[in-house]
C-alpha cells in the first residue's frame, strides 16, 4: 500500500487496508464521480491520468465563465484542488496521490484567470450538476470557493441551489473561508463564506498537521474561518435575525499541501514562482507539483474522503424550508473569491523566509 502524508493523517490509507464484509476493494473512488467547481483543470497533468502515465479520468469539461470557452486552469487553483481529491500516483512513489485517486473527475470552470467569478457562473454550474449527475455518477460537489455570507441561507440563491443538490443525494462540500483572523492577527468570528453557511452543506475548515501523520498534535489553522454564521434576514419590523449556525462541520489538513501544478502561464504560478521549487518541478513532463495553503485545500480532502467508502454511500442531510417572503434575488450579484489575498501574501513571505519549514499560515 502506498503511503502519503494526507492519506496517512486522514486515515484514508488505513481504510483502504481493511477488508469490509469480505470486500477486498481498495476503496479508491473507482467509477464514482466528483465535480470540481473551480478555476478549471490543467487536463494534461499526469495526476489526472488513469494510472499516473496515460489516459484521463476527466470525463467531462465545461466552462461557465462568460466569453471563455477554455476549461484549462488559467488561475492555477482548480488543478491543485482536483489533484488533492483525485490525483493519481504519478510520481515520488505515490507521495502526492489524491485521496480518491481513481474517481472520475467532472471539471466545471466558474472562475476566471484572476480567481473571480459571478454568482451566475456558479448557479449555472450547480444547475448542470443537478441535471446531469446521473450521467456521470456524481456523488460529491467540491466548492473550494465562496462569497460573503450576508443573506440568510433561507434567501441566498447559492444556498437554495446546494440544498436542492443535497436533497437529491449529491453531497456538497464547501470551504469555510480564510478569514479566521484580521490583518493584526487577532482572532475573529462569524466569517464563514456562502454557501458554507448553509446547514445542509458539509463545511470544511483547515487544520495544521505540523508535518506529522499523528493526529494528536494537529491544531486548528488560525486563518480558518469559523462561526457562528452571521448571515441574516430582516423581518417586516426591520429586525435582523441572524442564522447563528455553528460552522465549520469539521476540519482537514490545509497547510502547505503539495499537489498538482497548473500550466506555467497560470496566474498563481507566474506571480508566485516560490510556490514550487526544483524538487517539485520536473522539466517538460506535465507532472509538476506546488504548495498551497487554505481551506480550499482542506475541502477536497473531505470531498474525496466521502468517496472512499463507496459501498456505504448514503446522503442524509436535508433542510426543510418554511414559507417566508424573500427579497428579489434576481437583482443580486456578487463575486465568488478563492481566498483572502492577505493569506496568500503571508504564505509567500513565510515560504521565502523558510522554504524548508513544514508549517505556516497558522
Amino acid at each position: 500500500m502506498l503511503s502519503n502524508h494526507v492519506g496517512d493523517t486522514t486515515g484514508a490509507n488505513q481504510v483502504r487496508s481493511l477488508n469490509l464484509s469480505g470486500n477486498s476493494t481498495l476503496l479508491d473512488g473507482n467509477n464514482i464521480g466528483i465535480a470540481i467547481v473551480d478555476s478549471g483543470i490543467h487536463a494534461a497533468h499526469k495526476a489526472f491520468s488513469e494510472d499516473g502515465t496515460s489516459g484521463s479520468r476527466i470525463v467531462y469539461n465545461q466552462s461557465f465563465v462568460p466569453g471563455d470557452e477554455s476549461t484549462d486552469d488559467d488561475y492555477g487553483h482548480g488543478t491543485h484542488v482536483a489533484a488533492i481529491a483525485a490525483g493519481a500516483a504519478s510520481r515520488n512513489a505515490g507521495e502526492f496521490r489524491g485521496v480518491a485517486y481513481k474517481s472520475d473527475i467532472v471539471n466545471l470552470k466558474v472562475l476566471d484567470a484572476n480567481g473571480i467569478g459571478n454568482v451566475s457562473n456558479l448557479l449555472n454550474a450547480l444547475q448542470w450538476v443537478a441535471d446531469n449527475h446521473q450521467n456521470y455518477n456524481i456523488k460529491v460537489v467540491n466548492l473550494s470557493l465562496g462569497g460573503a455570507a450576508i443573506d440568510s441561507f433561507w434567501n441566498d440563491p447559492v444556498c437554495v441551489m446546494v440544498e436542492t443538490l443535497n436533497a437529491n443525494g449529491i453531497l456538497v462540500v464547501a470551504a469555510s473561508g480564510n478569514n479566521g483572523k484580521n490583518n493584526q492577527g487577532q482572532k475573529i468570528y462569524g466569517q464563514v463564506h456562502s454557501p458554507g453557511n448553509d446547514p445542509s452543506v458539509l463545511t470544511v475548515g483547515a487544520s495544521n498537521t505540523l508535518g506529522t501523520a499523528n493526529r494528536n498534535d494537529d491544531i486548528m489553522a488560525t486563518y480558518s474561518s469559523h462561526g457562528p454564521t452571521r448571515s441574516f434576514w430582516t423581518d417586516e419590523m426591520g429586525t435582523k435575525h441572524y442564522d447563528n449556525i455553528i460552522k465549520p462541520d469539521l476540519v482537514a489538513p490545509g497547510n502547505r499541501i503539495v499537489s498538482a501544478k497548473a500550466k506555467g502561464t497560470s496566474r498563481l504560478i507566474s506571480d508566485f514562482p516560490e510556490l514550487s521549487n526544483s524538487t517539485l518541478d520536473v522539466a517538460n513532463d506535465d507532472n509538476d507539483m506546488m504548495y498551497l495553503s487554505g481551506t480550499s485545500m482542506s475541502t477536497p480532502v473531505v470531498s474525496a474522503r466521502m468517496l472512499v467508502p463507496t459501498t456505504r454511500w448514503r446522503p442524509s442531510v436535508h433542510t426543510v424550508r418554511p414559507a417566508r417572503s424573500t427579497p428579489d434575488q434576481t437583482v443580486r450579484k456578487f463575486t465568488i473569491t478563492l481566498s483572502n489575498p492577505t493569506l496568500l501574501l503571508r504564505e509567500i513571505k513565510s515560504f521565502r523566509q523558510n522554504p524548508n519549514s513544514t508549517t505556516f499560515c497558522q
